[in-house]
């Protein structure tokens, strides 16, 4: 599955504000990385559940598609199988 270019960044982001809480920073600047850790992480989230939702409607695509490919290539086959008739 592609998680595409949201899904990196947020993850990178999320692993520096971490870095970033396990250094000797003042309360202040603290909460400010608390905070956009958190936020990092709904970005993450929305970014993979992005994803998933394209993966399915690939999916449904592709299933949708199968049928009609099927009934064409039996319709081919039924003209040249009766072609030689």
């Amino acid at each position: 599955m592609e998680y595409g270019v949201e899904t990196i960044i947020a993850r990178l982001n999320i692993e520096h504000y971490k870095k970033l809480l396990e250094t000797d920073i003042e309360e202040t600047e603290r909460q400010i990385v608390i905070q956009l850790l958190a936020e990092e992480q709904v970005n993450l989230v929305g970014a993979i559940s992005k994803a998933i939702v394209r993966e399915a409607e690939k999916d449904r695509d592709q299933t949708q598609k199968e049928p009609d490919q099927k009934a064409s290539l039996m319709a081919n086959v039924s003209l040249y199988s009766g072609a030689g008739n």
